[in-house]
């Protein structure tokens, strides 16, 4: 836990644009880290999550320290940390976690600084990490902002940038997101549509998918198990259509991806369904 000396020390570093003067930048780093998911949400996303990002991204250390981030936070300890959710509120380090290694992917395509063997690491860890990850929730009135699957749409948004993941790669993370959303156990309700479209937005943006793929990708929402028990069947066909109208509504201007606008709405009417 943070101790008061330190508490003020990171408000008073936000309050100043977060200079960090006269700080061991590594020591501080090592101590947010070590507090990443703190239940205390004004501690967490109000100083933790800007200053640890802000260390992170604002050019502080070195390609060797940031790889070094970056295998720590993919680990147990962190990314994969109790995904049997034994200990309450976990996940809270695992999305926490997500989002400063958002800013390390982002950094690494701005400046390819971080060894490309462990992006391909972290790529392989989030995956699974995303594939099992089963506390969904978006919001908590004790802890706040918990948001897995927005926090996850948020490294998606900055792996399908990264120039060493070709058409295999993005096909990979398509379909992982597709899996996710055909959820019946959650009903998500926190934007959680709309931020993995704009992950699937910055794929699409590569120019790597031919249409054959994208038109059965979307096609593929259609192909589920329809189920009647509720609220369950309510989760799924929602989660299925909201995904699908953001989607649908992020595209329609574009011409270039009016056959897949098209396809979307298929979708909707005739496998989904649309009241």
């Amino acid at each position: 836990m943070l101790d008061e000396k330190m508490v003020l020390y990171l408000e008073e570093q936000k309050k100043t644009e977060f200079k960090f003067k006269d700080a061991n930048k590594l020591e501080l780093a090592d101590k947010l880290i070590e507090n990443i998911g703190v239940l205390d949400s004004e501690l967490r996303d109000g100083l933790v999550y800007p200053c640890l990002a802000h260390l992170l991204h604002d050019g502080h250390f070195d390609s060797d320290q940031l790889t070094d981030f970056t295998k720590r936070l993919i680990g147990h300890e962190f990314l994969l940390f109790d995904l049997d959710n034994d200990i309450e509120f976990s996940v809270l380090v695992r999305s926490f976690t997500l989002l400063q290694l958002s800013i390390l992917v982002y950094v690494h395509n701005k400046d390819k600084v971080i060894d490309s063997d462990v992006v391909r690491e972290l790529f392989v860890s989030f995956l699974d990490y995303f594939d099992r990850e089963e506390n969904l929730m978006g919001y908590k009135e004790t802890v706040g902002w918990m948001h897995s699957i927005a926090h996850s749409a948020d490294l998606f948004a900055q792996l399908v940038k990264v120039e060493d993941f070709k058409d295999t790669e993005l096909k990979t993370m398509f379909a992982a997101i597709s899996k996710k959303f055909k959820q019946k156990e959650y009903y998500f309700q926190h934007d959680e549509d709309e931020r993995m479209v704009q992950a699937i937005m910055n794929g699409l943006e590569r120019d790597l998918l031919d249409e054959e793929f994208l038109v059965e990708w979307v096609g593929s929402f259609g192909t589920y198990k329809k189920i009647t028990d509720y609220p369950e069947a309510y989760y799924l066909t929602n989660n299925i259509k909201n995904f699908l109208r953001s989607l649908y509504f992020a595209l329609l201007d574009n011409e270039k991806y009016d056959y897949l606008v098209k396809e979307i709405a298929l979708v909707l009417k005739e496998k989904v369904g649309l009241r």
